[in-house]
């Protein structure tokens, strides 16, 4: 939603977030973004840190959802961008998060009531969070070689230990100490062998090349990685700020594993979601990390020999690694007046009936799971799919008031090769 009583940014800067992009530049999450459920739907995400620019013009949330107490300052900035990454509202201006409807907290780490305490961060977010819920750590601590993941802490490894346990699913940035995690000087701390604390841990890569940013901890323990710079996102003003406020700052150029870790929590998040959505149970901890592990796009084969920091994920590999249903891709937002296209993928020359709500509802059918209720329940439209098994449909939204801010809910129905079946649900927003 735009918040009142202050400016907007004079342009949308969504199309610059590349990191969004198909592969090689990024996860996919563009191409899943009109799946119903991949923009966080009924997910809870806590962000634990210092600090955050919470009323931002391209954010919006309240104060009242900050964990721990008062933050006690410091690094606002830093916060401000991580939570544009992921939550930025697609509003028309300013950036666009991954999953912008998630349910979104923070937790502090450095508290009015407690003082400086990154475990009490993590404690404090795994309280207010229940089986299937994200935790993102964007913090880390000093080991032998410099900076290294926050689990070095003993009293963190078991926080976050005891909230995997518990079903939560945490994210955690890998450092920027520049350090290999196998090094004889950790102890085993990093080897899955000795201990697990069901986290998954990120590593930083040059933006668009899938090799190891320079300042990024490497290691058998580093899951998977996303961008490590050039990131654009709401705070710190090196893009555009207006004198006076720090609500309408943002930035191209936020990095770190700090930076990375909220792609990949997007990414987690999206895929809960989406499973959710559609009456699926989403994976324990380490069922999902072991995904991130065995999918995605690969780390440069010519970087591999220097330390590993994973692949980058890929939204549309790691739906059909859970099974989520598929055969429908369409535009996640919409305009009065616009256009939303729809692209079907299924089997040579099977018919398709695409069906059109404005509510959603799951239910068992003899063609699998239905996710359209009945709320103006009305056939879109209907063809045949090529000898590909590729089909497209385009769709004028009324330029209707009534419709502004309300979303639609679309499921096609395949019939005629022998495999009667309901496509994934689809939802665009129209704004």
């Amino acid at each position: 939603a735009i918040p009142p009583t202050i400016l907007q940014a004079p342009t949308d800067w969504t199309d610059t977030q590349d990191y969004f992009d198909a592969p090689n530049d990024g996860t996919n999450m563009y191409a899943v973004g009109g799946v119903l459920g991949a923009r966080g739907r009924n997910v809870r995400f806590t962000d634990c840190e210092y600090d955050w620019v919470n009323d931002h013009e391209d954010l919006g949330i309240a104060s009242s959802r900050i964990l721990g107490g008062t933050p006690i300052g410091g690094w606002s900035d830093h916060g401000t961008a991580v939570l544009g990454e992921i939550w930025a509202q697609d509003n028309g201006f300013g950036m666009t998060g991954g999953v912008t409807n998630c349910e979104v907290w923070m937790s502090t780490e450095y508290s009015s009531t407690f003082g400086y305490n990154p475990t009490q961060a993590i404690i404090n977010a795994a309280a207010n969070s229940s089986a299937d819920d994200v935790i993102l750590l964007e913090m880390q601590t000093s080991g032998p070689g410099g900076y290294c993941p926050e689990e070095w802490t003993q009293a963190s490894f078991d926080a976050i230990q005891n909230a995997t346990l518990a079903g939560i699913h945490v994210i955690e940035a890998g450092g920027n100490g520049a350090n290999d995690l196998d090094s004889s000087s950790y102890n085993g701390v990093f080897d899955l062998n000795v201990r697990d604390s069901g986290a998954v841990i990120v590593g930083a890569a040059n933006s668009r090349q899938l090799n190891k940013s320079w300042f990024t901890n490497r290691g058998s323990r580093i899951d998977c990685q996303a961008w490590g710079d050039s990131i654009p996102s709401t705070g710190y003003g090196d893009l555009y700020a207006a004198a006076g406020t720090d609500t309408e700052d943002y930035t191209s150029y936020f990095s770190g594993t700090s930076g990375a870790s909220p792609i990949v929590t997007s990414a987690a998040i999206s895929l809960i979601g989406a499973m959710k959505a559609h009456g699926m149970t989403p994976p324990d901890p380490i069922t999902l990390r072991d995904a991130f592990r065995q999918t995605g796009t690969p780390q440069a084969a010519s970087d591999i020999p220097s330390g590993r920091i994973g692949s980058q994920p890929d939204m549309e590999e790691l739906f059909d690694w859970f099974g989520l249903p598929d055969g429908l891709r369409q535009d996640a937002t919409a305009t009065l007046g616009g256009t939303v296209d729809f692209i079907f993928e299924g089997q040579a020359n099977e018919d398709w009936a695409l069906y059109l709500a404005f509510d959603s509802s799951i239910s068992t059918t003899i063609y699998g799971t239905r996710i359209i209720g009945n709320q103006g329940l009305r056939l879109l439209g209907s063809g045949t799919l090529n000898a590909a098994g590729q089909g497209s449909f385009s769709q004028v939204v009324p330029n209707r008031a009534s419709l502004s801010g309300r979303e639609f809910f679309t499921q096609v129905l395949f019939t005629g090769a022998g495999n009667d079946r309901f496509s994934n649900g689809g939802v665009t927003l129209v704004r």
